[in-house]
């Protein structure tokens, strides 16, 4: 069925998108270079970098391109804060296995582990020179 007005994707803020020009923004957003995504996109133009750049000086995909890149990143972010939340009740023993039962302590070690590495690579991510400090408390209920 071939693509009239009507069913034409559209941008967040409505504008209306040919197919080639979705599937460059759809190439950019998983990180292909532009002149793969212009390639992908069934561009056939030989100067291809030219064409890129043209589809980047309009506004409504530029905006696109932005508006998808940091809904991905909430969606990581989000993912990332529920894994975190995930390996904590782990550690500190709310989490219970399949049975009800508590897991056993090589499991709370392993997300722990977890726990640590993603604190570390948070604080080497950020700048080295005011890195945010992080206090973690491990309360076992053994006392």
């Amino acid at each position: 069925m071939a693509r009239t007005r009507k069913n034409l994707t559209k941008t967040n803020t409505g504008h209306p998108l040919t197919p080639e020009e979705e599937l460059f923004i759809q190439g950019i957003v998983k990180g292909k270079s532009n002149t793969q995504a212009v390639t992908d996109a069934g561009f056939t133009q030989k100067a291809k970098p030219q064409a890129a750049n043209a589809l980047l000086n309009k506004n409504y995909i530029a905006e696109e391109i932005r508006y998808r890149m940091n809904k991905l990143n909430q969606d990581a972010e989000e993912t990332g804060r529920r894994l975190f939340e995930f390996w904590w009740s782990i550690v500190d023993g709310t989490a219970k296995d399949q049975f009800g039962l508590d897991v056993d302590m090589g499991t709370r070690i392993k997300a722990s582990q977890e726990i640590a590495k993603r604190v570390l690579d948070l604080q080497n991510r950020g700048n080295n020179n005011a890195a945010p400090e992080i206090k973690i408390t491990l309360d076992w209920g053994d006392s």
